[in-house]
């Protein structure tokens, strides 16, 4: 039982800052709820970048969402 973030979906939504509207969804769900959010990089690099900034930006328990494309595979 969690939240599950789509970023084309936040994005349409136009939050002020992606990462403070995903710490309020983190205070409406609590800490016992899974949230899991995507990252939107194209390159593994940038994708190990994006995970890391997530973690540290709303809380380590998140759960990152890696695209099962070659790059997110690697």
């Amino acid at each position: 039982v969690g939240v599950t973030s789509n970023p084309s979906i936040v994005k349409a939504t136009a939050p002020e800052n992606f990462f403070d509207h995903m710490r309020k969804v983190r205070d409406i769900i609590g800490t016992d709820r899974s949230l899991h959010v995507q990252v939107i990089s194209k390159n593994c690099d940038e994708m190990v970048n994006e995970a890391h900034r997530i973690l540290k930006e709303i809380d380590n328990r998140v759960y990152v969402k890696i695209p099962v494309s070659y790059e997110g595979i690697k």
